[in-house]
């Protein structure tokens, strides 16, 4: 028996997608089939989801994905077109495609989840910044910057001892 409040439930999973990209490790093929498994388990129960909803909530899942350079290339080439009117046509389904097509060839190419340059540079500012702040730790006589007279203070008690 089909109840109203499975089929709520089955459009609270659709809406919480974002959420599904996590727990599918950013895989794009298993967040699909997910989004498409829930579809066809709406539709079997006589629920509906409007396909611009379905993609809409493909689309946020997406933008959660921890591969930067695949978010961008969705936000620009897929989502941003869309809103443009640049694409049409586009429905989940061929949205679905473009994504795994990307995501297939940035995993073959040995890219997927790399550090984009800009946060390659972080990671190399965060470390510079750690070692300088390891330095001017270990240039300090106990705590004590030298030239502020504490450091002779601290000398003398330790000397009496």
């Amino acid at each position: 028996m089909v109840t109203w409040y499975t089929i709520i439930h089955i459009k609270k999973q659709i809406s919480a997608l974002s959420q599904e990209m996590l727990a599918n490790d950013n895989n794009i093929i298993n967040f699909n089939a997910k989004a498409n498994m829930l579809d066809q388990e709406l539709l079997a129960r006589g629920g509906t989801i409007s396909d611009e909803d379905l993609m809409l909530h493909s689309f946020e899942g997406y933008t959660s994905c921890s591969d930067a350079e695949f978010v961008r290339y969705i936000e620009k080439n897929i989502w941003q077109r869309y809103l443009d009117n640049d694409l049409p046509d586009l429905d989940s389904k061929t949205s679905m495609t473009r994504a795994a097509d990307k995501y297939k060839q940035r995993l073959e190419a040995g890219v997927w989840l790399q550090p984009t340059p800009e946060q390659k540079q972080i990671v190399a500012l965060s470390a510079e910044l750690d070692k300088a702040t390891t330095n001017s730790r270990t240039e300090t006589n106990c705590g004590f910057v030298s030239g502020t007279g504490h450091d002779e203070e601290e000398k003398e008690r330790q000397a009496t001892r």
